[in-house]
């Protein structure tokens, strides 16, 4: 049972939001509370639900990724790894959806070039979409690699359940966006990725069953 005894106004302002309000209106209160409160738990409390409350939406990605980051950055003060762990995947999951996004639109470009003979996109800008993806894999995959790292220091079986889950998703959504252009070798890669990391997950959640 939670107990807010002891707990900052900030921190119980937080856990208040959860009364069935329009999720608009929370995401906004608690932002709020993110930016200006000097209590890291109730930072580091309110980062999570808004991780959880979240829509992806190209619009919201800057502010998003920055609140995870704050979110992280206080997790790591207050020596949370699982907090940590859960926060770097769900980071990991907007910045995999931002490699697909990118991808398509750079796809389509291409695809109405050749249909159409317009110059619809450089083959410079084509380099410098090619350059962003190379640095989104790389940044999702440090991500997910932390993630992991994190939530296995903390040794909170619904922690490391939960990031391998986040992993599978993303890997999952990966492969559905290879499929739809085509490009079976990663497709396959990535489904490989989303089986073994679902398999894992559910096996961490069974063994912790059989340890209660």
């Amino acid at each position: 049972i939670l107990t807010l005894k002891g707990k900052s106004d900030d921190y119980k302002r937080v856990i208040s939001l959860y009364d069935g309000q329009q999720p608009e209106k929370v995401i906004t209160e608690i932002r709020k509370i993110v930016y200006s409160s000097d209590d890291p738990e109730a930072i580091l409390q309110g980062t999570l639900a808004l991780a959880s409350l979240y829509q992806y939406s190209p619009d919201t990605a800057e502010d998003q990724n920055t609140l995870l980051d704050i979110g992280v950055d206080t997790a790591a003060r207050m020596n949370a790894p699982d907090a940590e762990a859960i926060l770097r995947a769900e980071k990991g999951m907007h910045v995999s959806t931002q490699l697909c996004l990118l991808d398509l639109e750079g796809w389509g470009k291409i695809e109405m070039n050749n249909r159409t003979g317009l110059p619809i996109i450089t083959r410079q800008e084509q380099s410098k979409i090619v350059e962003r993806l190379n640095l989104l894999n790389l940044e999702f995959n440090k991500l997910f690699k932390t993630a992991i790292d994190k939530a296995m220091e903390s040794k909170n079986y619904l922690a490391i359940s939960r990031v391998f889950s986040m992993i599978g998703s993303a890997a999952g959504s990966r492969a559905q966006h290879f499929v739809n252009l085509g490009i079976k070798v990663r497709a396959e890669f990535e489904k490989k990725i989303c089986k073994s990391s679902f398999m894992y997950a559910k096996s961490i959640l069974i063994d912790m069953k059989d340890k209660e």
